[in-house]
């Protein structure tokens, strides 16, 4: 997945696992991504375990 992969490069070049929601959001705008409804497409990536919510629109990617 094309967004997944794009986190992974965020989070080494700022060494940081951790995305707020709207960080989440800009990415994708940046990417030039349209979702639907961008929460479900969040919701998805966090039960297959690719982001973990860890608080209120709080996220830490998976792996780093």
């Amino acid at each position: 997945m094309w967004f997944v992969a794009r986190l992974h490069r965020v989070s080494e070049e700022t060494y940081n696992n951790m995305f707020t929601f709207s960080m989440l959001q800009t990415i994708a705008s940046e990417m030039g991504l349209r979702f639907g409804n961008f929460q479900d497409i969040v919701d998805r990536l966090n039960n297959q375990n690719y982001i973990i919510k860890k608080g209120p629109r709080s996220y830490q990617l998976t792996t780093f």
